[in-house]
């Protein structure tokens, strides 16, 4: 049997090895020249590629139901343009980007709303202008028994974050 299928293998490459060799050179001529239009025309074979993407991930997924278990809360520019047009937010809130005793608050009030889990994706590379700020984020988060987890962005050149010296461990995982 596994000597047929030789046979029939070595048949058809005889017979179109020509063919296949032009389809596997013209396929890599043409992902050369979109590679490099793609490079000079502003980067649209990546855009091409992120929309088909998420094209496949929307057509793939739209049937699963939205889980009841998890929150999103995201700051995006209509909830920024949304705040700085009502002045009592304005007043609240502050500017862009908000004071660590503001996501103290946030903490807080994630915890009393009953999360079981934070996930913090928000740059924040600098110390505050006043240090009472950071230690506030910093209680707060010390003070909640909701496990915190911070996303965290590096790049290639930079100098490599140190290790991390646990003084207690993690919390466990809610089961």
């Amino acid at each position: 049997m596994a000597s047929e299928r030789w046979k029939l293998i070595r048949s058809r490459w005889s017979n179109h090895w020509r063919q296949m060799l032009g389809v596997a050179v013209l396929a890599t001529a043409l992902a050369a020249v979109c590679q490099v239009l793609g490079d000079s025309l502003g980067g649209w074979l990546g855009e091409a590629e992120r929309g088909a993407y998420d094209t496949m991930v929307t057509t793939f997924t739209d049937g699963r139901g939205k889980s009841s278990q998890v929150v999103v809360l995201t700051i995006d520019q209509p909830s920024l343009d949304a705040i700085r047009a009502n002045p009592s937010y304005a007043r609240n809130f502050g500017n862009w980007p908000y004071s660590r005793n503001l996501w103290a608050r946030v903490v807080e009030q994630l915890e009393a709303e009953g999360a079981r889990a934070i996930v913090f994706d928000a740059v924040m590379d600098e110390r505050s202008t006043d240090p009472a700020m950071d230690l506030a984020f910093a209680q707060a988060l010390r003070d909640s028994p909701v496990p915190f987890f911070l996303g965290v962005s590096t790049h290639a050149a930079a100098e490599s974050l140190p290790r991390v010296d646990w003084s207690a461990p993690p919390p466990a995982a809610p089961g």
